[in-house]
């Protein structure tokens, strides 16, 4: 983190803190007014590097091939020279494209939860005086107003590694969220790369779900990320005067103001490879768009159904208060 990062850091910090002490509470509080990026803008973001994770594994899987056409497409995508919805299986060797037609229907499915909430209170106290020859009477005077703001919103959404590919396109990807950001890190890179490298690690190489040509247990891997920044400030003038003798009057007065801002920045990613064996024919076809419907692939609804028992098992098993769930939502 340099000079830039921390001078950018300042800038944010004043403008909020001054529109934190204006006394200004949002409504609702969304994720726009404290990072300048929507919710719609934060998914972009989030589904535009992993389809860059995406695109770098495969290019890495296509390098690391004997076969010399393979090297060639891998050096051309990693090198963004080829578009990757127009990638052309057919002169690869077969063990390739039963790769690539494997993981091409591995899905995504993204669970955000954005909770946003202000506190601005405003106080005051002042003393009223009355000087006597013999001593004083006081009268002491409070008054405040407190106020807050809170607002979670919840969604999924789901991918598929080939529709990252095929159906996201690269002028919506202009901006491939290789940057961190460490004030809001839900708006800068969070590591896909290294989640895509560890759910295909396992799948290969730790018998995730069983063997391909015995699918068993769960083909899922699911990351739970969760990011809190809170921005606080008060001010306390004062005024204080001196007495005089037969008189009420004002002694001494103060004025409180206190503002925060707290943002719960929460994403699970679930991972699920597909279980099913897909021919030789199928594989070839994973760039045509003829396996994925309109109500998503088996691997989407897994991964999706991975983030709702995610959910069931993390969130609501944490809260003290009884939960009912409607067993009709359930697989079991």
């Amino acid at each position: 983190m340099g000079a830039a990062w921390w001078s950018a850091t300042a800038s944010r910090l004043v403008i909020l803190g001054l529109g934190l002490a204006a006394g200004g509470c949002a409504i609702a509080p969304l994720p726009d007014d404290v990072t300048s990026y929507s919710s719609f803008k934060i998914v972009k973001k989030i589904r535009c590097e992993a389809r860059e994770a995406v695109k770098d594994k495969l290019a890495y899987w296509l390098l690391s091939r004997s076969d010399p056409k393979a090297k060639e497409l891998g050096d051309r995508l990693a090198h963004d020279q080829i578009d990757p919805n127009i990638i052309n299986l057919w002169p690869l060797d077969k063990i390739t494209r039963s790769y690539i037609g494997k993981y091409g229907q591995a899905a995504i499915a993204y669970n955000f939860s954005f909770d946003g909430q202000e506190v601005n209170n405003l106080g005051g106290g002042a003393s009223l005086l009355h000087t006597f020859f013999r001593g004083t009477r006081t009268l002491g005077l409070s008054a405040g107003v407190d106020r807050s703001r809170q607002n979670i919103q919840n969604f999924t959404v789901t991918d598929t590694f080939v529709g990252l590919l095929r159906d996201v396109k690269e002028n919506y990807c202009k901006d491939k969220n290789l940057d961190k950001d460490y004030m809001y890190p839900i708006t800068g890179n969070v590591g896909f790369a290294k989640m895509i490298d560890d759910f295909v690690d396992l799948a290969e190489f730790a018998n995730l779900g069983g063997p391909a040509d015995k699918p068993q247990g769960a083909p899922t891997v699911v990351n739970n990320l969760q990011f809190e920044t809170k921005i606080f400030g008060s001010a306390t003038p004062g005024i204080h005067l001196s007495p005089i003798r037969d008189e009420v009057r004002l002694a001494d007065g103060t004025f409180t103001a206190t503002a925060s801002r707290t943002d719960i920045h929460k994403l699970i990613v679930a991972f699920s490879r597909p279980v099913e064996s897909l021919s030789e024919a199928q594989a070839i076809k994973v760039f045509g768009g003829q396996l994925v419907n309109a109500s998503g692939t088996p691997a989407e609804r897994r991964a999706a159904l991975a983030i709702q028992q995610n959910i069931i098992r993390y969130e609501l098993n944490n809260r003290a208060n009884t939960v009912i769930i409607n067993q009709s939502l359930l697989p079991f």
